[in-house]
């Protein structure tokens, strides 16, 4: 690893077992740790390293859960590398090492769902059918697998996947004269009670959601339709997307309702709407399941209200389904066939049923395992947290197509900041329908670049 790196941008965490059989926990803030002293690591030993893009109490439990498996074996140590930039550095980073003709690529490294074709279409990845023969597949969630299986293969490992779901402020539900038990779930019921919540002074506002892409993709799913075209982008490169259709008009117009209700915040980023919600501004959320504990305990510590999770909402009410979020685990071809070996126990050891149960507790990102929602029925675990009972249950419910499964495009951080502008040009004055053509314009130019 480079020793140039600037102060603060990763960090490593290394769990070291002496021979002894004590052991002690390394971390640095900057930089990385050198190499293991031959007392430390037994001749049959082998370190692995990962890289990963969590951050905060994500970053803690994942070390938690690498400290256990480093525990649990002789011959095998993982050393963990924190982003500070979280998944885009990730894959700059191993993107980078893996091309470098002497470039020390990890054993493992954690990308954002949006990185998958991409990664796919470098070559420089091993399908994780390959990686780990024996998966069983049978026993994982399919529509967290759909994502990430493309043309029948399955490229890469899923390990924190989320979905957009709604939270209501159920006190300012209930100012407003709202049944809180029964939340709206079309467009026309979330307008309607965040102008009856505005207009009752519970909030400020009476939906808020942060201008992110992944919004809008999600709201495309619901209404099966595709985001780009070639079957969203899994029967081959995307040329064309879908953005002066139906589906993008009935989104934005919605939007532009909201907007001139006077009801709408729309959040400069993720964590200006969830601060909205969180402090009794807004009375709707539209976010992503991956915070639900956080936007739970910020509610009541912050807020002093009572918060529920909800489906998020669909014109009509009816959703198709919703495409995965979050990020998944690959294995470079550059790594030697000991060390892919070594990547294959600690990435099944990470995705095993008891792993993924309490990485969903401590996280509340989804378990990937069927095994391990059995676990957590048994525990009383969803009748004791019915929040992720709902979000579970709205997985669980999506159908399978092109569009719930995701679109795959190439340069997809640029298509989603070109699709974050369609909003902003809507707010500067521009009518929904130029906005999209557009932004369409925008975004066909970085399909066919």
């Amino acid at each position: 690893m480079s020793a140039d790196d600037p102060a603060g941008t990763r960090r490593t965490f290394l769990e070291q077992v002496t021979a002894g059989g004590a052991a002690t926990a390394t971390a640095l803030t900057a930089g990385c740790l050198g190499s293991l002293p031959t007392d430390v690591l037994g001749d049959d030993e082998i370190e692995i390293d990962v890289w990963h893009g969590l951050t905060g109490g994500l970053e803690e439990t994942f070390a938690d859960l690498t400290l256990d498996f480093n525990r649990s074996r002789e011959d095998i140590t993982v050393r963990l590398t924190g982003y500070d930039d979280g998944y885009d550095q990730v894959f700059t980073e191993t993107r980078g090492a893996v091309t470098e003709d002497e470039g020390d690529p990890p054993e493992v490294a954690m990308f954002a769902e949006i990185g998958t074709r991409q990664a796919i279409d470098s070559g420089q990845f091993v399908p994780m059918e390959d990686v780990v023969p024996d998966l069983p597949t049978d026993d994982f969630i399919d529509p967290i697998l759909d994502y990430y299986r493309v043309d029948g293969t399955l490229h890469s490992m899923p390990f924190n996947p989320s979905h957009a779901f709604m939270m209501i402020n159920r006190d300012a539900f209930e100012a407003a004269d709202l049944n809180p038990d029964d939340p709206p779930r079309s467009f026309e019921g979330v307008a309607d009670a965040a102008e009856a919540m505005v207009e009752a002074d519970a909030v400020d506002h009476g939906v808020t959601c942060p201008n992110i892409s992944w919004f809008i993709e999600q709201w495309f799913a619901a209404q099966n339709a595709e985001l780009v075209n070639n079957e969203n982008g899994r029967a081959g490169p995307p040329t064309e997307s879908n953005l002066t259709s139906d589906a993008a008009a009935t989104i934005y117009e919605w939007w532009h309702d909201l907007d001139e209700r006077g009801v709408f915040h729309v959040g400069d980023g993720w964590f200006e709407s969830e601060d909205a919600f969180a402090n009794g501004t807004a009375g709707i959320l539209l976010y992503s399941t991956a915070s639900i504990s956080t936007l739970l305990e910020r509610a009541t510590q912050e807020g002093g209200f009572e918060a529920d999770a909800a489906y998020f909402p669909a014109p009509g009410g009816d959703q198709t389904g919703l495409a995965i979020g979050g990020a998944s685990l690959w294995v470079p071809e550059a790594i030697d066939d000991d060390r892919q070996s070594a990547a294959a126990e600690f990435l099944t050891w990470l995705t095993d049923p008891t792993q993924q149960s309490r990485w969903h507790r401590e996280t509340g990102y989804f378990p990937v395992r069927e095994e391990s929602v059995d676990e957590l029925e048994q525990e009383g675990w969803f009748d004791a947290n019915p929040d992720y009972r709902v979000v579970f249950d709205q997985l669980t419910g999506s159908a399978s197509t092109t569009a719930t499964q995701g679109a795959m495009i190439g340069p997809f951080p640029e298509v989603r900041t070109e699709i974050e502008g369609i909003w902003t040009d809507i707010e500067d004055g521009t009518s929904v329908q130029d906005a999209l053509a557009d932004g369409k314009e925008r975004v066909d130019d970085q399909l066919t670049t």
